[in-house]
């Protein structure tokens, strides 16, 4: 259940990295930072890409933007990742946080392509916890189907 609590928390991603900006492109591989069960469930949410000639490591980590502060948790692994890293880039500018304008402007981003939606990803019970959890924070479901 904490597991699946934390899937629907992973709404956008934050590219934060030490040497990735400004590639044109770049075949990386990813790879989990992580080598056992424990460490990969603490750890899921922080991801370690190397390769293709890259001289550091960058990381995607995947943010919690709805998750209740009880589950909220953030390891000593990703301290020392975000500590390392000579550069950290967000989907949106920090300062545009309190901008409602700005929050609008990424929320047009917010659908998936071809007009799929959360609903044709999930099976209807796994679709319901998600609705249901949004509800019982009285925030609006923004990823349902049109």
């Amino acid at each position: 259940m904490k597991v699946f609590k934390l899937l629907y928390g992973l709404i956008t991603l934050i590219l934060f990295n030490t040497q990735l900006l400004g590639q044109d492109s770049l075949a990386v591989k990813i790879e989990q930072d992580a080598t056992s069960a424990e460490a990969q469930a603490r750890n899921s949410l922080l991801w370690k890409i190397t390769g293709n000639g890259l001289n550091k490591p960058s990381y995607l980590f995947g943010t919690i933007h709805i998750i209740d502060k009880d589950d909220f948790f953030f390891t000593e692994e990703m301290q020392k990742a975000f500590a390392s890293c000579e550069a950290v880039t967000f989907e949106i500018k920090i300062d545009d946080m309190m901008n409602l304008g700005a929050m609008f402007s990424v929320m047009k981003n917010i659908n998936m392509d071809n007009g799929v939606s959360l609903r044709d990803l999930l099976s209807e019970e796994e679709y319901k916890m998600v609705k249901n959890h949004f509800d019982q924070m009285n925030f609006p479901f923004l990823l349902q189907s049109a």
